[in-house]
C-alpha cells in the first residue's frame, strides 16, 4: 500500500475528510500516532512505516524550516552587512569625494597661483622685449638715418672730390699750358732780350766811338751821361 492509497483509505478513520486538499504535517503525524497507539488496524506494519516517514518528514521539514530560518538570518545579516558596507563605502566614498574634492580645489588653487606667477612673469618678460625691440628699432631708424646721411655726405664728397679732381685735371692743364707758354714766352723774351742787349750794344758801342771822335773839352762837367735801363742816352750840354 502506497502512502496516496493509505491515506485515501485512513483519511475517513483518523478523522479527516478525504476531500480536503490541504492537511497539517503535524495533525496527520499526531492522528497516525493515536490510532496506531489503540491497535484498531491491522496495517500496523504500515502505519508504523508511514509514521517513520511522516516523523522523517516532519523533521526534514524541521530542519528546512530552520534551514530556511537560518537562511533568512543569513540573508538578513548580508543584508545588514550590505548596507553596512554600502554605507561605510558610502562614507568612504563621501569621504575620498571631499578629500578629492579638498585636493582638486587646492590644487586648482595652486595652479591659478602659478599661472598668475607665470602670467606676470611672460607678460613682464614680452613687455620687456618690447620695449628692447622698440629701442632697438629706434636705434635701427637712427642708425639707418645716420647712414642715409652719411651716404649722403659720401654722395657729396665723392661728387666733391671728382670736382676737385675735374678742377686739378682742369689746373695741371691750365699749369701745363701755362708753363708751355711761359716756356714759350721765356724763350721769346730771351730772345727778345737778347735783341735789346745786342742792340743796346751796338748803340754803346757806336756812342763810344762818337765820343772817342769828340775833342775832349777843357770842363769834363759840362759832359753829362745819363743811363735809363740796359739803354744809355747821353747828352752834351755846353754853353
Amino acid at each position: 500500500m502506497t502512502l496516496k492509497s493509505f491515506l485515501v483509505y485512513y483519511y475517513p478513520t483518523l478523522g479527516f475528510n478525504p476531500s480536503s486538499e490541504t492537511i497539517l504535517l503535524s495533525e496527520l503525524t499526531t492522528a497516525l500516532e493515536r490510532h496506531l497507539v489503540s491497535g484498531e488496524t491491522d496495517g500496523s506494519t504500515h502505519l508504523a512505516a508511514i509514521l517513520t516517514v511522516l516523523n522523517e518528514w516532519r523533521q526534514a521539514r524541521s530542519t528546512i524550516a530552520g534551514l530556511v530560518k537560518e537562511k533568512d538570518r543569513l540573508m538578513r545579516e548580508l543584508q545588514q552587512l550590505n548596507e553596512n558596507t554600502v554605507a561605510e563605502q558610502s562614507t568612504t566614498y563621501i569621504a575620498l569625494e571631499g578629500k578629492y574634492r579638498r585636493e582638486m580645489e587646492a590644487l586648482q588653487q595652486e595652479q591659478a597661483e602659478q599661472y598668475k606667477l607665470m602670467r606676470a612673469h611672460y607678460t613682464k618678460k614680452l613687455e620687456t622685449q618690447r620695449q628692447n625691440l622698440a629701442e632697438q628699432l629706434q636705434l635701427n631708424q637712427s642708425l639707418h638715418k645716420e647712414i642715409q646721411q652719411k651716404s649722403q655726405e659720401h654722395d657729396e664728397l665723392r661728387q666733391q672730390l671728382e670736382n676737385s679732381k675735374n678742377q686739378l685735371l682742369l689746373t695741371q692743364s691750365v699749369i701745363h699750358q701755362t708753363q708751355e707758354d711761359l716756356a714759350s714766352a721765356s724763350q721769346t723774351n730771351e730772345k727778345v732780350e737778347y735783341e735789346r742787349f745786342m742792340d743796346c750794344k751796338t748803340q754803346l758801342d757806336e756812342l763810344i766811338a762818337r765820343i772817342r771822335e769828340l775833342p775832349i773839352p777843357d770842363d769834363p762837367s759840362q759832359v753829362i751821361i745819363f743811363c735809363s735801363g740796359s739803354r744809355f742816352k747821353c747828352v752834351f750840354c755846353m754853353e
